[in-house]
């Protein structure tokens, strides 16, 4: 299974602020934005599942998958 690709970019819309594309197989599927106060906001136009779990040793960890080919 492939991997999706980040790629930070200057935001469109506000000034001074970048946002994080991700890719997958040469698809454009969410952009990642930070939120008012601590945290992120993940925008897409595809359906998605949150799976909420730890990764070994690091105990707190949100997967969000995304559903690209609908």
């Amino acid at each position: 299974m492939n991997k999706s690709k980040l790629k930070v970019v200057d935001h469109k819309l506000i000034p001074d602020q970048q946002t994080i594309e991700v890719w997958y197989e040469g698809k454009l599927v969410a952009a990642v934005y930070g939120a008012d106060g601590p945290g992120i906001r993940v925008i897409t136009k595809y359906p998605y599942d949150i799976v909420r779990g730890g990764l070994g040793e690091i105990p707190n960890v949100v997967e969000v998958r995304i559903e690209h080919e609908r």
